[in-house]
């Protein structure tokens, strides 16, 4: 997986080793990827897929890649919030777009739809490229009908909110923070008493519980949130011609090897 590592004090293009490399050095998001694959962080996209292939990667995945036109691409992907959409569809700064929609649709392979599609995204995207999924958070059962108090500092808090009403959580009070946010000890402070005086468990994310110091993240329930496709056969044959090239490279550099 190749990011930006944004947030990060290192400078070039670095491998996530999660267990040296704390939020401070190579961002939350950085962490969270090197969980599930060899992760690059670093602003040079073309340095780092170069030391990622050096490495023995036969797949790049980019975070955050798809205005990025530095590499070539086998397959562009955009994800949509189903309650967001386009948000006012209007470009940075009047609005959330980084390009005009008409401009990124034509150049996307297909489109993956997370949760309930609020906004009437299904009638402006081509249907036969709509991949529908949600989110699944873990623990569902142990948290339902249980008094809370949730903090967030990712891109749309009010998401983790929603999630959590959906999870049958009875949300008593929630913080709401900026993307990335860095935790001061007093913001901390505020929310564990909130928690305290009304009897409620503390709730987060993964993302922001990287940041958070060991004596604070023991006293929150960290809500773990996988994605669930409604179709997963036609993800697999979305994704199969990337996992057939990379195997046909694959076989090359073993021949050439071998000879």
């Amino acid at each position: 997986i190749l990011c930006y590592g944004y947030g990060g004090q290192i400078k070039g293009s670095i491998k996530v080793n999660p267990a040296l490399h704390t939020y401070k050095d190579v961002g939350d998001e950085a962490l969270l990827h090197a969980a599930i694959a060899p992760t690059w962080a670093g602003k040079d996209r073309q340095t780092s897929a170069r030391q990622a292939v050096k490495d023995g990667a036969d797949i790049l995945i980019m975070d955050d890649g798809f205005q990025y036109p530095g590499l070539y691409k086998d397959l562009n992907l955009l994800v949509f919030d189903g309650s967001y959409g386009f948000g006012n569809g209007h470009l940075i700064p009047a609005g959330p777009l980084r390009e005009f929609k008409s401009s990124a649709l034509n150049r996307a392979d297909s489109f993956i739809l997370i949760s309930q599609d609020k906004t009437g995204l299904a009638f402006q995207l081509p249907k036969a490229k709509i991949l529908k999924a949600f989110f699944s958070p873990r623990h569902r059962a142990s948290l339902n009908k249980k008094p809370v108090v949730g903090f967030a500092g990712i891109g749309r808090p009010s998401k983790f909110l929603e999630t959590l009403e959906d999870m049958g959580c009875q949300v008593i009070d929630f913080f709401a923070f900026p993307d990335h946010h860095v935790y001061r000890e007093k913001e901390l402070q505020l929310i564990l008493d909130r928690a305290t005086s009304t009897k409620a468990k503390v709730v987060t994310t993964t993302k922001d519980a990287i940041k958070l110091p060991d004596v604070y993240k023991k006293r929150c329930e960290i809500i773990e949130i996988d994605l669930a496709f409604e179709k997963e056969k036609a993800l697999d044959h979305l994704l199969q011609p990337v996992i057939k090239l990379a195997n046909e490279n694959l076989d090359q550099k073993n021949t050439a090897l071998s000879a």
